[in-house]
């Protein structure tokens, strides 16, 4: 039989875990609406959000794998990087750069995000109480 005291338990387990929930189902929206085509909705949404969208989700990850690209080319992409598409200076710690070695292309940009999104989104579940 439960008591309230379970019932109490039951109900802050859940709220603990809102903001996973949450975010994660938007972010699963978001990614339905990119990559099912809807891109207008996906970008007026972005827009409502108060974000200038970019052409790709996620331009941040594209500033450390582009700044890869330049750097396996030669290029000190700490003091210019052209492979940006904004044109961004690499202003992350140099150890990021060792992973130039590895074949980075364009196409690892949606694996990249996603792959970076997941943990992210897992922390959520270990935030404290409010």
């Amino acid at each position: 039989m439960r008591t309230d005291k379970d019932e109490a338990r039951a109900a802050l387990w859940l709220w603990r875990r809102a903001p996973f929930v949450a975010a994660s189902l938007v972010f699963l929206l978001m990614t339905a609406l990119y990559a099912g085509g809807q891109r207008p909705l996906y970008y007026a949404i972005i827009r409502a959000w108060g974000v200038d969208p970019f052409p790709w989700p996620f331009l941040d990850t594209e500033t450390v794998l582009s700044a890869l690209r330049c750097w396996r080319a030669g290029i000190d992409v700490i003091v210019v990087n052209p492979c940006d598409p904004l044109a961004r200076v690499f202003d992350y710690s140099p150890l990021w750069l060792q992973l130039a070695r590895l074949p980075v292309t364009t196409a690892w940009i949606a694996p990249i995000r996603l792959l970076v999104r997941g943990p992210f989104l897992l922390t959520l579940l270990v935030l404290p109480p409010a």
